[in-house]
């Protein structure tokens, strides 16, 4: 009988364990190999491999991400990259919506050294996590204990949730950060003008600078010009009385003057010093700052016989002007708000009395806890789908629009040459966008930037965000550049865009840039679309033109796309 050699199949050793590959060798017939197939410890590595990989897998997509968010640490010391658990002292109420709430800073959380005016903390609502800056009227005592005065506005979440507190609660808090640098010895006087419960950092300047015992003899000057809708909404005589005694006792450093819009029934309640009835106008700032000439020239010669030059003429002196309240209020005295809404100096100056008199000013607003009302709103809503549905997406949006024509944009990001040090200081910088329609020639850049959005208990169906634009003629880019901003990133858009009302409908596919030709990449076309709905232009919430209005305008779009298209919130 002839003698051959079996090869077995191919599959026996497809089904090898991998184990078996470090035993010895040995022998194996068919039927041996006919047993590996029933052989269920064959197929383990095969499932633990499928266990590992989808273990990884749902680990990927569901294990929590890292939250961006600033963390509540115990046992340090209080700083902006962290909350701080603390204690509510006391709540007690002040007047209308309005309290002074006490918290108190664990013994291991405070600060190694005294803090400098003005500063301000966040208070994090623990409900909707949001946070807003509130100013100490007298810094931290050695107790720990922080003092607030606090109004509820209708539309103020911290406020509310801050009133709502009872003693003994936890109110975290994040901070602190710096309002505004006062350079101790710079200004020979200083005049703060406040509104409401603007009044709290200038009393927390005040305090340190006047009301501590250490600090009495400072030489600089102070003026504080306060004003009310009414005098029960007057800060309280706890704090009014300390400034009083120091304006009649010192009138020559400080001097203190009070106005309401009105009279009420708690006027009898008022300290010693009745306020004025009206409101801060360029008169009352004339007369508070000594700026009008009670005689003329030729009235003093003629009183006194001879006019002494050298007497008549003060000398140089540096006049420092804050300015804090209401927007309303800090629009009409500091005029508009500088680079991208932000605080700080507005307008600097010099006003000439006589010849060789000249007072320098320095006109600064300093920022307040209340939430600012005069800002020009964007109104929008957001949403993507595949290109499979372009077409009905894209004939129902043109059925119900007054226009359609095509889209083609170029956007760049700019932000703060600082913005790294903003961030590690706990603020978020705010960035400059420019963008221009490249479908028309003479289309110029237009400069733009937003703030945070609207809380989603104030607006929940629909992004609200200020929003600030100015049109820029030449060479928009290197003007960003000038005011202080590095360019970030770049898209373009192509698509199509609409218009209906007061709105304006964008549909695009993002295009990247390359990075050596510095040209549009053409979108691939299995790329999203993307949809945003917004205003035209930034509208202002008045009377005659309501914020409810153009929100309903959005909220029908989104009505007429429903079952095609999910147009939605975003905190973009």
């Amino acid at each position: 009988m002839p003698v051959g050699i079996f090869h077995p199949p191919r599959s026996a050793f497809l089904r090898i364990p991998r184990l078996a590959l470090h035993r010895p060798l040995r022998t194996r017939n068919f039927s041996d190999t006919a047993k590996s197939h029933g052989n269920p410890t064959s197929r383990a590595p095969t499932v633990f491999a499928l266990t590992v990989l989808g273990g990884l897998t749902a680990a990927y997509f569901f294990w929590p991400s890292t939250s961006r968010s600033a963390p509540t640490l115990q046992n340090k010391q209080i700083a902006p990259s962290h909350f701080t658990p603390t204690t509510v002292m006391a709540s007690e109420p002040c007047g209308p919506n309005l309290k002074l709430i006490t918290l108190n800073i664990p013994p291991e959380s405070l600060p190694s050294s005294v803090l400098s005016p003005i500063w301000s903390i966040f208070v994090k609502d623990d409900d909707i996590q949001v946070e807003r800056p509130y100013t100490p009227l007298e810094g931290i005592d050695a107790n720990g204990n922080v003092r607030f005065w606090v109004k509820q506005y209708p539309r103020g979440e911290v406020g509310r949730w801050l009133h709502s507190k009872a003693v003994g609660e936890t109110v975290e808090i994040r901070g602190p950060i710096q309002t505004f640098p006062l350079q101790e010895g710079r200004w020979d006087e200083v005049v703060m003008i406040s509104g409401g419960t603007g009044f709290s950092p200038f009393y927390q300047l005040l305090y340190t600078q006047l009301l501590r015992p250490e600090k009495s003899n400072s030489s600089t000057r102070y003026t504080l010009i306060h004003s009310s809708p009414s005098a029960a909404e007057l800060p309280p005589t706890s704090l009014l009385q300390p400034l009083l005694d120091v304006a009649e006792q010192r009138p020559d450093h400080f001097k203190f003057h009070l106005f309401v819009d009105k009279l009420d029934n708690t006027s009898s309640h008022l300290p010693s010093l009745a306020p004025r009835v009206g409101r801060i106008n360029k008169s009352a700032l004339e007369d508070a700052m000594q700026l009008r000439e009670e005689t003329t020239r030729w009235q003093r010669l003629s009183r006194f016989g001879s006019y002494n030059r050298a007497e008549a003429i003060p000398t140089k002196k540096n006049v420092l002007v804050l300015v804090c309240g209401p927007e309303p209020m800090v629009s009409a005295l500091a005029g508009p708000y500088g680079r991208n809404l932000s605080q700080g100096v507005v307008n600097s100056g010099h006003r000439t009395v006589e010849p060789a008199y000249t007072d320098t000013f320095t006109l600064s607003r300093v920022s307040t806890a209340r939430k600012m009302s005069s800002h020009s709103y964007e109104v929008a809503l957001f949403g993507e789908f595949f290109a499979q549905d372009l077409k009905a997406i894209l004939n129902r949006i043109a059925l119900h629009s007054e226009s359609a024509n095509q889209l083609r944009a170029r956007e760049i990001v700019f932000e703060p040459a600082d913005a790294q040090q903003q961030r590690d200081s706990g603020q978020e910088p705010v960035m400059l966008r420019a963008t221009k329609e490249l479908m028309e020639p003479d289309a110029g850049w237009v400069l733009y930037s937003y703030l945070k959005p609207e809380s989603v208990r104030v607006h929940p169906e629909a992004t609200v965000r200020p929003w600030a634009t100015v049109q820029v003629v030449g060479d928009a880019l290197s003007f960003a550049s000038a005011l202080g901003y590095i360019r970030r990133s770049q898209i373009y858009k192509r698509g199509y865009v609409f218009r209906r009302g007061t709105l304006v409908i964008q549909m695009f596919q993002q295009e990247h840039v390359d990075p050596k030709t510095q040209k549009p990449i053409p979108a691939h076309a299995d790329t999203l679309w993307e949809v945003e709905v917004r205003t035209e232009s930034p509208i202002r919430n008045t009377q005659e033109t309501p914020l409810n209005q153009t929100i309903n305008a959005v909220l029908e779009v989104q009505l007429l796309m429903k079952g095609l298209l999910d147009l939605r919130r975003q905190d973009v």
